[in-house]
């Protein structure tokens, strides 16, 4: 993050998000290419990986490597005071959803 746009965008007070991760084509190589501060774990990761063991794993890895890079966690999609409580126990920072509606 030494980069010049990257120091203009944080005195700016700009924030870079990666939407979606988990779903489609986003990738581990952006995490480790682009300057981001936030990673959104998309609805349909989440539905698919807390459903199985397999799953769980990966979830809490990745919330796990998000956490060691310095990056904020925010889960989409929250339907079930399940996967709130799965979320939470995982250290995840924001959740967001219809559970909440």
């Amino acid at each position: 993050m030494g980069d010049r746009r990257t120091v203009i965008m944080e005195e700016l007070g700009f924030r870079l998000e990666v939407d979606d991760f988990g779903a489609g084509y986003s990738s581990l190589n952006m995490l480790r290419n682009i300057p981001a501060d936030v990673i959104k774990i998309d609805k349909a990761f989440l539905d698919d990986t807390l459903t199985s063991e397999k799953g769980k794993v990966v979830i809490r890895h990745t919330i796990a490597m998000a956490k060691e890079l310095q990056l904020q966690i925010i889960a989409e999609g929250v339907e079930t005071e399940e996967q709130l409580d799965a979320l939470k126990m995982l250290g995840c920072d924001i959740v967001q959803g219809y559970f909440f509606s």
